[in-house]
């Protein structure tokens, strides 16, 4: 997520949520993976601790580095052709906003994975907006 000149965020689609993860709870999963017999042949689906729609996102990033960020929500032909121009292959394009549009309706599943391999409740992505603030002044 990049906000252009620090001041606002476009892109399309601003209310698909999503359960983002916290690195550093995939790191804690990662420990006990690598200390621990508890997760020998196991594929946790592993996932934040609650759906953050994007425009929330932004507005947690703002919070976090005390400055104001917006997001302005731009047609997904618009986002298609800026991709597009980024470089991204057209059938990268064309997978990836379907897909994205079709969270608003039905979101991915919000899990305790996290909490039941660790013993720690996951992070939300408030916690971390506040440790990534720096990335973003």
């Amino acid at each position: 997520m990049c906000c252009a000149g620090g001041r606002f965020r476009r892109a399309p689609l601003a209310r698909p949520a999503r359960p983002l993860i916290h690195e550093a709870d995939i790191a804690a999963v990662a420990v006990q993976a690598l200390t621990t017999d508890a997760l020998l042949g196991a594929r946790p689906l592993l996932t934040g601790p609650e759906l953050i729609p994007q425009e929330q996102q932004v507005a947690l990033i703002s919070e976090a580095i005390r400055r104001p960020v917006r997001f302005e929500e731009i047609a997904l032909d618009e986002a298609a052709e800026q991709m597009k121009a980024a470089g991204y292959p057209a059938e990268l394009v064309e997978a990836v906003l379907p897909a994205q549009a079709e969270m608003i309706d039905n979101p991915q599943p919000v899990n305790d994975e996290v909490e039941r391999i660790t013993g720690t409740l996951a992070r939300s992505f408030q916690e971390w907006a506040v440790d990534h603030a720096a990335d973003f002044r």
